[in-house]
């Protein structure tokens, strides 16, 4: 008997000081989180990368993470919808001394990531790319380069292309010649030492930059300053679907879209944004890629053709892997399989109505 209220005594005294403790520590460690002005985007150095090692000792409380489903899309994909493999000759150089929307003839559109790459997000968003086989540009800081130099040759693996986003993430329209050389030099740097290819493009922090220096950096590095046509401003986590809705209802042919592989919430909302981008017809490419298709005369959309059996086929130049119009795609002209007997030029229809 003596031994049973000795253990309830203990137990009860346990109990009272968990509670204490538990109590005391609360107050002191709700602290104010940092907040982001809703008129200008996030500074990096108070929000840091979520995927980052605490570098910190001392105890580390440890929660385990459950993976977070995505929500409903409000419409039903075709799984089996894919993006078309481009394949354009590289150019020599850049002509393009800034570029935030292409002229082509096609629904060729780019899509963008800028600020990381981020260890668990951006595995995810390449991981969802393979699945749809679409080419990316992601313009990386130059710190997160160096520390996930695996997530940058597996861009290059992947057909993906990387751009120079600057060392500190800062506002060039405000810095110095000599400074800029310094963001410049530094990411370019870090990008070679981490998967062998140096960028041929770049994007300056929020946007900022004078037409001047523009002109100097493509002078100096030959790299064609990238902005974009349509910014969904994800960074305000403004939720999944309106995240989607503004990328898709903003895009156009020729289109470069904006968003961040830093943020989660991004990531959520590619693969609805994705496919319904594929489902409306556009077609991804690299903003090399893009610059590309405007240099070289533009490939034009995707021929119509009728062959000899009758039978109508559309024929993508792309596809194809040329350079211009294909002019051997003439009547009484067989290509692979098909013999054309006539054809016609045509504009591929963007449908709307995807409840995004």
């Amino acid at each position: 008997m003596k031994s049973s209220l000795t253990s309830v005594a203990l137990a009860s005294a346990l109990t009272l000081a968990a509670c204490s403790h538990s109590d005391r520590g609360a107050g002191e460690s709700l602290k104010k989180l940092p907040s982001v002005k809703a008129d200008a985007s996030p500074n990096l150095k108070e929000i840091g990368d979520p995927d980052e090692t605490d570098s910190s000792t001392g105890e580390k409380l440890v929660a385990e993470a459950k993976k977070k489903k995505s929500p409903p899309s409000g419409y039903k994909v075709d799984g089996t919808l894919k993006n078309k493999t481009v394949s354009i000759p590289k150019t020599s150089a850049n002509t393009q001394i800034t570029l935030s929307q292409a002229k082509v003839s096609g629904s060729y559109i780019a899509m963008t990531f800028d600020d990381g790459p981020a260890r668990g997000n951006t595995t995810r968003l390449l991981d969802i790319l393979k699945e749809r086989n679409i080419p990316a540009t992601f313009f990386v800081i130059s710190g997160k380069a160096k520390n996930n130099a695996a997530l940058l040759r597996r861009m290059i693996s992947d057909g993906h292309e990387i751009g120079n986003h600057t060392v500190t993430h800062a506002n060039l329209a405000k810095c110095s010649e000599a400074k800029i050389r310094r963001e410049l030099d530094g990411c370019h740097q870090a990008i070679v030492d981490a998967c062998d290819v140096a960028p041929t493009i770049f994007r300056p922090p929020y946007g900022a930059i004078k037409s001047a220096q523009k002109q100097w950096i493509f002078e100096e590095y030959g790299y064609t300053t990238v902005l974009w046509s349509v910014d969904p401003r994800d960074w305000q986590r403004p939720g999944v679907n309106v995240v989607a809705r503004r990328l898709v209802q903003g895009a156009r042919p020729g289109g470069i879209l904006l968003a961040h592989d830093i943020h989660e919430p991004t990531i959520d909302a590619m693969p609805q944004t994705l496919d319904e981008l594929l489902r409306r017809g556009f077609q991804f490419v690299t903003v090399s890629q893009l610059m590309a298709l405007q240099d070289q005369g533009n490939m034009g959309p995707p021929q119509i053709s009728e062959t000899s059996t009758g039978k109508i086929t559309t024929i993508d130049p792309i596809s194809l892997g040329r350079t211009g119009p294909p002019e051997t795609l003439r009547p009484g002209v067989r290509q692979d399989a098909i013999e054309v007997s006539a054809q016609q030029w045509v504009q591929p229809a963007v449908h709307s109505g995807s409840g995004i």
